[in-house]
């Protein structure tokens, strides 16, 4: 009776412990997808702000006229995509750890989201007439992440295929 009541701690043990494996292989597994995930939204950003300033500053002629708008709201291009792509940039930084690359990017991410959202702000709560340049800085300091971007990934994906034994040792496993 007292050999049943000592292995009972002992199988929960086990059994606690193929329970936490199982868990820590999902979470995994959604991890390495979430990075992915966002990795994928990165580059296509990136390319979209490379595709915005091609447009831009080429003669020929402008794809949209006026801003396309999201209900009464017009929506400037070249400041809503560098926005996004430092937010997005950001987050990946903050998610992947700090490296000298990482560090580099996450600052321009910084310049390029303050820039963005400033310029927002100028643009649409201003009262003051003017000439409004926090399009073409905020444009180029998205170029300039973009340029940033592609190349850390080109750079990454020759250093590494696999995203498992990283986050394995980064989890302590």
């Amino acid at each position: 009776m007292s050999s049943e009541i000592d292995d009972a701690p002992l199988l929960d043990h086990v059994a606690l412990l193929l329970v936490r494996d199982r868990i820590y292989d999902t979470m995994s597994d959604q991890l390495i997808d979430m990075n992915g995930l966002l990795r994928v939204s990165q580059v296509v950003a990136a390319v979209g702000v490379l595709l915005i300033a091609i447009i831009t500053f080429s003669p020929l002629p402008q794809p949209y006229p006026t801003w396309p708008t999201l209900g009464a709201v017009p929506i400037n291009p070249e400041l809503v995509a560098p926005g996004i792509l430092g937010c997005i940039t950001l987050v990946v930084t903050i998610r992947d750890g700090i490296s000298i690359s990482s560090a580099a990017v996450g600052i321009l991410s910084v310049v390029t989201l303050w820039l963005a959202a400033t310029s927002l702000y100028a643009l649409y709560a201003s009262t003051a007439g003017g000439v409004f340049f926090g399009g073409l800085f905020t444009l180029i300091s998205g170029i300039i992440l973009a340029v940033g971007v592609v190349i850390k990934q080109l750079l990454g994906q020759r250093g590494s295929h696999d995203g498992r034994p990283r986050i394995k040792e980064r989890l302590g496993r």
